[in-house]
Parts: structure tokens; sequence; C-alpha cells
């Protein structure tokens, strides 16, 4: 029960934080990125082309948020001040950093809405659902495998010293490598399975699919389960590096120099 306390608190205390004094606006900035998506949209005059442009927006826009503001979380709590107390605490620091994450990514998941509507206001057209619980599904697990990725920023972030030029590479190649812009089969073959690892390509897959008419649902559950065994890989992936970040903490004894 003390980790899901531990959990809960941290969840309160990073939607306030996030939302607090206009601090998410900073996702205003992607907007530009998404604005030229809306003008493709707005010229290629397809009902797929603007589906898949929609959903890619709502995708880049959700990223972004997260890989910043999870890239920080943990490098915040050091500077903060807060880091020595979640040391000394019996609880995992991954643990309590859970409740931070979940926090950032279910307010992203309401901003990535705003990328849906710019597409539309540049080309307003209906977006077919085939079948909407096949969608919210699709989306949940696209949700999930953006913030297992964006996660694992935290550690690395923390382990890199907090560098701007670590969130200037890792947010670009993302988008690039999980489809967000143009499909993944576009790559070069040397580069697939680049994508092929990410859990995102998966997700964005399996949410295109599930919009797509006259398919069967057989290749968005492939998706789906390919996402979820890559997210659990980064997972224990990101496990690993915050125990290395608590050991290089503990054996020189000053946070200071982090």
């Amino acid at each position: 029960m003390g980790n899901i306390y531990a959990v809960r608190a941290a969840f309160i205390y990073s939607w306030k934080l996030t939302t607090g004094g206009g601090r998410f606006l900073s996702f205003l900035g992607t907007l530009i990125f998404v604005v030229a998506l809306g003008w493709f949209a707005h010229e290629s005059g397809d009902s797929s082309v603007v589906t898949y442009l929609a959903i890619g927006a709502y995708m880049m826009v959700v990223w972004n948020f997260c890989v910043f503001r999870m890239g920080w979380s943990l490098r915040g709590e050091l500077v903060q001040g807060t880091l020595e107390l979640m040391l000394m605490s019996r609880t995992p620091i991954m643990t309590i950093m859970v409740g931070s994450i979940l926090a950032v990514s279910v307010f992203a998941s309401l901003l990535g809405v705003t990328g849906i509507a710019i597409i539309l206001a540049f080309s307003p057209q209906f977006i077919h659902v085939p079948n909407l619980l096949i969608l919210l599904a699709s989306l949940g697990i696209a949700l999930a495998a953006t913030t297992v990725v964006g996660f694992l920023s935290a550690p690395l972030s923390f382990l890199t010293g907090g560098q701007d030029t670590y969130f200037e590479a890792i947010r670009p190649l993302v988008m690039v490598f999980s489809g967000f812009v143009y499909p993944v089969a576009s790559l070069a073959p040397a580069l697939k399975p680049v994508a092929w690892a990410l859990p995102t390509s998966w997700a964005m897959g399996g949410l295109l699919s599930s919009v797509e008419s006259g398919r069967s649902y057989g290749n968005t559950v492939d998706h789906w389960a390919l996402a979820l065994a890559t997210s659990a890989a980064f997972l224990v992936l990101t496990y690993l590096l915050f125990i290395k970040a608590e050991k290089q903490v503990k054996a020189t004894g000053i946070l200071g120099s982090f």
C-alpha cells in the first residue's frame, strides 16, 4: 500500500506542477510543426491523408510534451532538492517517478487534441471510425507506448547531465522512426529495424489500422501485441538505468555533481 500512496502523491504533485502557472504552454512550440502538417492535409485533398496526419499530429503533440517533461522529471527533483528525500525513502525512486510520469502522460493526452483540431481546421473532413472501441483501445496503447518511451528519458537525461542536446536529438528521431509524419514502410530498409524497436511505431500502426475500413482487425491486434512487447522491453531498460543512476549518486555522495 505504501507504494500506491507514493505514486498517488507524486501524481497529484506533478499534476499541479504541470498545469499550474501556464508551464504547459511550452507545448505551443510544437504546434508550428502541426500547422505545417495541416497545410499538407489541405493540399492533398485526400481523406485518408487527412486521417493519417490528424493521428500523427495528435501523437506528435503528446510525444513532444512527454519527452521534455519526463526527461526533466528526475533532474528536476535534484534541482528542487527533493531527490535526497526520495533516496531516504524505502520506496524505489522509479516507483515514485511513475506517479509523476502518469500525470504528465494524462495531461499530454488532453493537449494532443489540439493537434487533431488544427489538421481538421485546415481540411475540415469527417474522420471515419469503423469501430470506436477498437480505436479507443488503440489510442490507449499508443499513449502507454509514448509514456514508456518518454519515461526512458528520465534516467537517461539524468545520467547525461540534463544536456539540451539530448532532447533536440531524441525528439525528432522518435517522430521520424515512429511514423508520425509519414509511414514507417517508406523508410530505407536499413533504417526500418530502428523503427521496429520503438513501441511508438507499432502503436502508430495500430492506430492507423483501427481506422481503416474493410480490413480485418487481426493486423490491429498484431500491432497492439508488438507495441506492448517492445514497451515491456523499454520498461526493463528504464528500470536498469534508474538503478544505475541511484548507484552513481550513492557512490559519490554528492548530488550536486550530477
